[in-house]
């Protein structure tokens, strides 16, 4: 758990080392404080900047940071992965004023947009993320709408019968991926399943089926994580509008498969052109070159290991709040 004390804590002891240290020449960055520049409780010089764009005043955001949560989430075992620092620190990025904005807003207009992604990545508190998680994908939730989205959905799916019991495989869309020859369990795929109560596992594994049964998607290895982190926010039908619209976006993008920043990985061929260019990044002089070398010295497939760790989303690695990041 990280929390604003720590970080405090550590850039003052780096302070106090730094004074007593022999004068060095100037350019050099405090490895401390570019920890915690990469922190969501760090200091940022532009991690308010959509707050200012809003509003020139800036007020403290009072509303709730914990709440939001469905039925579909074990309370006691959420709380197990939950800091109430990291929530604070997360909706301290969000202004009274910006709130207020986001709360009258369809959509994000276009020359809002980079700040409101910027500031997005530091975290959003859990009591905001209804609000601002939907104007991330790109308009706001109507509940009726979803209702509605879902109902024809499930017809168009499973007809008549709504289904209430499913037993493995169901489709995890992520056959063919990097180290597996047939479809795995559920519980494999998704890391955080043990949040979901048995009936978000069951939404979870209708989801998954209706999302096969209707819609042109045949690969996509994170969804199922996707859901399963929507559904401890969102209703079963939220959930699956929100998805679908990702989706649709990411199916309107001309450049498809070549698309540098994808909405979501769609294909194999999208994994591989991710993986390399992490890779490519990993090796630029300013981030970890010795790294990349030292491993390809070993022996080591880099690219085939990037690919692995992408394939998902990097879900399967990631603690909880920082997949929800």
């Amino acid at each position: 758990r990280i929390s604003v004390s720590v970080a405090d804590a550590a850039l003052q002891e780096q302070e106090r080392a730094n004074a007593s240290a022999p004068e060095r020449p100037l350019g050099g960055t405090s490895c401390w404080k570019g920890l915690a520049s990469l922190l969501p409780c760090g200091t940022h010089q532009t991690v308010d900047r959509f707050s200012r764009r809003v509003s020139s005043q800036l007020s403290p955001y009072l509303g709730d940071r914990e709440g939001g949560h469905s039925d579909f989430i074990e309370r006691d075992r959420l709380a197990q992965v939950s800091d109430p620092d990291l929530q604070e620190a997360q909706a301290a990025h969000w202004s009274e004023q910006a709130v207020r904005y986001l709360r009258g807003c369809e959509k994000i207009p276009e020359d809002l947009q980079l700040d409101f992604s910027l500031t997005l990545r530091f975290g959003v508190p859990d009591g905001l993320k209804r609000l601002i998680w939907p104007l991330a994908i790109g308009q706001r939730l109507g509940s009726s709408d979803a209702t509605r989205f879902y109902a024809n959905l499930t017809a168009r799916a499973f007809g008549s019968v709504m289904p209430e019991e499913f037993q493995d495989p169901v489709p995890t869309f992520c056959q063919g991926i990097q180290g597996l020859e047939e479809a795995p369990p559920l519980r494999s795929a998704v890391k955080h399943l043990w949040l979901l109560t048995p009936r978000g596992e069951t939404a979870l594994r209708r989801l998954l089926w209706g999302m096969q049964l209707t819609n042109n998607v045949e690969f996509s290895p994170f969804l199922p994580n996707l859901f399963s982190t929507l559904l401890a926010f969102f209703s079963e039908s939220e959930a699956m509008l929100l998805v679908s619209c990702i989706i649709q976006e990411a199916h309107k993008d001309r450049m498809g498969a070549d698309a540098p920043n994808p909405r979501i990985i769609l294909t194999r061929q999208m994994i591989n052109k991710q993986a390399k260019l992490l890779v490519q990044e990993g090796k630029r002089r300013q981030n970890v070159p010795q790294v990349i070398a030292h491993l390809e010295n070993l022996g080591l497939d880099v690219h085939g290991a990037a690919a692995e760790l992408l394939q998902d989303g990097c879900a399967h690695v990631l603690p909880f709040r920082a997949l929800c990041r």
